[in-house]
């Protein structure tokens, strides 16, 4: 509904809000669509977000709406007279990202542990988009010809989890997985 108040739950860790004692925080805020739109990085899911000063807010939180939607403050948030405002954007899927552990031989070569997929960030909201550039076509080891690759934005909660993450982690998304080829902290 178009400039409505709802209440919120702010998430400033998603990991930490299953810990043993974990307070949830709540607060008002109004909620309405931006006038300018693109499909370029997903910001058509972009929406206005003010709330007042009871509770700060940061970029990078999550807020879950009373219905249950859930979104991430992605911008800066701005401090005016009377509000904080920033932009939320609507979580479009919920990722589970995975590092390749390789096995380990002994000094003889024999298989002493199986490699396997270590869980560095459990499942948790993202907002994907396809990125909007040009595919970048390259060779592929042991496989023939050229393939384009297929390229998505992610965006993830900044914590103490997902800053673990490195190039080369994987996730799966629908029927495909994906591998980090460039991770950007500043945002």
């Amino acid at each position: 509904m178009a400039h409505a108040n709802y209440t919120f739950e702010l998430i400033r860790d998603w990991y930490a809000k299953d810990a043993e004692g974990y307070e949830p925080i709540y607060l008002r805020a109004l909620y309405f669509s931006i006038n300018w739109k693109s499909k370029i990085g997903n910001s058509d899911a972009n929406s206005n977000f003010k709330t007042s000063y009871d509770v700060r807010i940061r970029k990078g939180d999550i807020v879950i709406r009373e219905d249950g939607r859930i979104f991430m403050l992605n911008w800066q948030v701005q401090d005016m007279p009377n509000n904080q405002t920033t932009q939320a954007i609507v979580c479009n899927a919920m990722l589970t990202f995975t590092r390749m552990i390789p096995e380990e031989v002994d000094s003889r070569g024999m298989l002493v542990r199986e490699a396997y997929d270590d869980e560095i960030a459990p499942s948790i909201p993202c907002v994907f988009s396809e990125y909007a550039g040009r595919p970048d076509y390259a060779p592929g080891y042991n496989i023939p010809g050229i393939s384009a690759d297929h390229l998505l934005t992610v965006q993830v909660q900044w914590n103490e989890r997902t800053k673990r993450l490195r190039v080369s982690d994987e996730f799966r998304l629908l029927h495909s997985r994906y591998r980090i080829v460039d991770i950007v902290g500043t945002e």
